[in-house]
């Protein structure tokens, strides 16, 4: 009781002047003397219980007399103390959660306009940003490309070129009788595999710089202008909404009709029984005794048409 009014007095009168709760004192003193009415009745259902419980009708009856007491003495209390809580509540509201309340509504307005101004800028120098060096990235594939494609042609010159020259050769040892027409015939077709064979090999090298190309140019990157400040947190998070619950179900049962358990146990993750709307069922179909005519449903009957559910009765009084 010595501390509910230590909490009274820093109050500041010109505040909360005493007057607006004149009977604080009375009641608290009240409120004692319900707690005191409690304790023999709190007493006398201790003994009931050690003493092995309700096992008559007599000690049942005894039992509902105490559990209708108690709960009138609460409410009673309740009542008494309903005046000086709508005091209390009404200066928390006024002093406290009001004007707490003002400077962040007026900082959510701030936030608001701020936010989607710094967001579209943000998005409009990304999508900048990514345009940039894809393009340049795509300007440095190119010249990467060129370079290949000019390697290219320069190896296939040189390939007819000494194809050439070994042809020119081959036909001056046949025309000095160095070697026969048999055998020049050999040596033309081998420089002509030659000249094939050095093409292949340079269609072969153009064809993987170029491969090599697209990997360097994904190293090409182009610093964003968006700055970082103090007391800004610069953060991109995804909220992520199912749009056909009924699909999303039907798409975790056909990866499971197709064995695709990878698939089944991600979209698993995602679906979670809700035992409140279980719980709510219950209560609207479950009979709560034999001359129930409210409900439809034994809780046999109820556990048959919902697998894997368990029931736990309660009771209030």
């Amino acid at each position: 009781m010595a501390s509910q009014e230590q909490v009274i007095k820093p109050i500041d009168p010109e505040v909360l002047p005493p007057s607006h709760l004149p009977t604080l004192r009375e009641d608290l003193a009240t409120i004692e003397k319900f707690f005191n009415d409690l304790t023999p009745i709190f007493e006398e259902v201790r003994r009931l219980n050690q003493a092995g419980g309700i096992k008559n009708p007599e000690t049942r009856i005894r039992a509902g007399v105490l559990n209708a007491e108690w709960k009138r003495i609460c409410g009673e209390a309740e009542e008494t103390m309903k005046p000086h809580k709508k005091v209390v509540n009404d200066f928390k509201e006024k002093y406290v959660l009001t004007p707490e309340r003002k400077v962040n509504n007026r900082g959510e307005e701030i936030k608001a306009l701020l936010g989607n101004m710094m967001a579209k800028w943000d998005r409009d120098e990304q999508a900048a940003k990514d345009a940039e060096q894809r393009r340049q990235q795509l300007e440095e594939k190119q010249r990467l490309d060129r370079i290949a494609e000019e390697k290219r042609q320069a190896d296939e010159a040189q390939a007819k070129e000494l194809r050439a020259k070994r042809v020119a050769e081959i036909r001056q040892d046949l025309k000095d009788k160095k070697i026969t027409k048999r055998q020049a015939e050999k040596q033309l077709r081998e420089a002509g595999a030659m000249e094939e064979a050095l093409k292949a090999q340079a269609a072969a090298e153009e064809e993987e710089a170029k491969e090599k190309a697209t990997e360097t140019a994904k190293t090409v990157k182009v610093q964003s202008n968006i700055p970082t400040l103090a007391g800004n947190v610069k953060r991109i998070t995804y909220l992520a909404k199912c749009s056909n619950p009924r699909g999303f179900i039907m798409s975790m049962m056909q990866a499971f009709a197709k064995k695709d358990i990878a698939t089944f146990e991600r979209l698993l993750k995602m679906v979670e029984v809700s035992n409140d709307k279980l719980t709510d069922e219950a209560k609207a179909q479950i009979k709560t005794h034999s001359d129930d005519d409210r409900h439809d449903l034994t809780a046999a009957e109820f556990l048959a048409l919902y697998p894997f559910v368990e029931l736990e009765e309660k009771r209030s009084y």
